[in-house]
């Protein structure tokens, strides 16, 4: 059924606040919301959404971006780094449905990225739109090796560690990346904090696949960039794609270090910006986080915030931190439970259905609203938290 749009109060809240780490909440109560969902429910979920995916890929690779319900029409915007992730969760269906129908269409989507590939010396990048972003690289290495994991080939490899170099070239003596390509944009501190997430996702794959010292130096830079950064400005940004790179540098190297950083982080974006029973302007927003954009962005955070979560969780278990797992658990149940609330589940109109809606006051869809909420589901299935 679709989900009901609910005419409550919307407190907005500056980002610029959040940046700097304003604490909205002194004693953070975690809702305790075990049983939020069952593993039913996400297993349902996730198969509506994964058709959802199929239904939006179109033939040349590209899919359709974004659908408005209401009006019965989609838009003409469009993303690149949005494109490639919707890519690498497809190849996330494959490995979970062992349906050919997904590869061959994660490999027409890289397909058509791959279009956009320039090649400049050692290093590769992707230019779209006018535009080259870092984390339209880091994303394509992280797919691309993510797919010749899966089909146990090495077809993109020059191409990969073209884009590898590009990754370091981008990086700052501090540790830090450039956000875009020739020219950064100091201004666009989102962009900086999530594509630095991408990075480093990326060396440490990078790192995993080659053994090459390079990736290991390049990614332990931006970690100490990382650490100074969060320590000033506790952006929630940063969060959710470095808490998963720290992870997997974690197994990668046994460096707690890694993980230290990791927990501190996820901490404090639960502890200071998810909503519980005891803060949440309404009960409607129980299991999401305070965002600055509440109409267009409310599900969108969830479940990408939730892909972090879960790799935490997974990370919490494996060292045996039950105080971690447990907590993060919490978050998750709730999460997922706000997340669930946003899709349409019925075929009343069979553009949308499988898809999760904005927010409670938007009913538009877009792709990586999708994704990212089928990767949660996935990871979370995977991790046996359910």
């Amino acid at each position: 059924m679709f989900a009901t749009v609910l005419q409550i109060s919307i407190p907005l809240h500056n980002s610029d606040n959040m940046e700097a780490g304003a604490p909205f909440f002194n004693e953070p109560d975690q809702q305790e919301s075990a049983g939020l969902v069952t593993q039913a429910d996400i297993e349902e979920s996730l198969s509506l959404v994964a058709d959802r995916l199929h239904q939006d890929t179109k033939d040349d690779g590209t899919f359709n971006y974004m659908y408005y319900p209401s009006d019965a029409e989609y838009s003409d915007d469009y993303n690149i780094i949005r494109h490639i992730l919707a890519a690498n969760t497809l190849i996330d269906l494959y490995t979970t449905y062992q349906d050919p129908t997904y590869i061959e269409d994660a490999k027409n989507s890289i397909g058509f990225f791959l279009n956009y590939l320039v090649k400049e010396n050692d290093m590769s990048y992707i230019t779209y739109d006018g535009r080259t972003k870092l984390g339209a690289a880091g994303t394509a290495v992280t797919t691309l090796l993510h797919y010749q994991g899966v089909t146990n080939t090495k077809e993109y490899q020059s191409t990969i560690i073209d884009l590898g170099e590009f990754i370091i070239y981008m990086q700052n003596e501090d540790g830090g990346y450039n956000n875009y390509y020739p020219d950064p944009d100091p201004d666009n501190r989102l962009a900086t904090v999530l594509y630095t997430g991408e990075a480093d996702l990326a060396l440490i794959e990078l790192y995993t696949d080659t053994g090459d010292q390079q990736y290991l130096d390049a990614l332990d830079r931006s970690y100490e960039w990382t650490k100074t950064y969060f320590e000033e400005r506790h952006s929630p940004g940063l969060v959710s794609w470095t808490s998963s790179a720290f992870a997997k540098s974690y197994y990668a190297t046994g460096d707690a270090k890694y993980a230290d950083l990791a927990f501190e982080m996820t901490d404090w974006l639960i502890d200071k910006t998810q909503y519980t029973e005891t803060n949440a302007p309404s009960e409607e927003y129980i299991g999401s986080f305070i965002i600055n954009d509440v109409e267009n962005g409310l599900t969108c955070t969830v479940a990408a915030y939730g892909e972090g979560i879960t790799d935490m969780i997974k990370l919490a278990k494996t060292i045996g931190d039950t105080e971690h797992e447990e907590k993060y658990i919490n978050s998750l149940n709730a999460g997922l439970g706000f997340m669930l609330s946003m899709q349409y589940t019925d075929d009343s109109d069979p553009n949308a259905q499988g898809a999760f809606k904005a927010s409670m006051y938007k009913d538009h869809t877009r792709i990586d609203f999708n994704t990212h909420a089928a990767t949660t589901l996935i990871k979370t299935l995977e991790n046996g938290i359910y």
